[in-house]
């Protein structure tokens, strides 16, 4: 499955992983796909808030 498919409630797979605290997907999708962590979902949200993002992309950066 590809990792930034929908699911049926709009979510891509990092929003679903973001919401449910699997760190582990999340850090499998972001290492993955950087950009993953500016999908967006139906109500046009990403994964986490704003600042969080930048936060979370560049830890994640560093760490791979």
């Amino acid at each position: 499955m590809g990792r930034n498919r929908r699911g049926g409630g709009g979510d891509t797979e990092l929003h679903a992983a973001a919401r449910s605290g699997d760190m582990k997907a999340v850090e499998s999708i972001v290492s993955s796909n950087p950009l993953a962590i500016n999908s967006r979902d139906k109500h046009s949200r990403t994964p986490y808030p704003p600042p969080f993002s930048l936060f979370v992309f560049l830890i994640l950066y560093l760490v791979f």
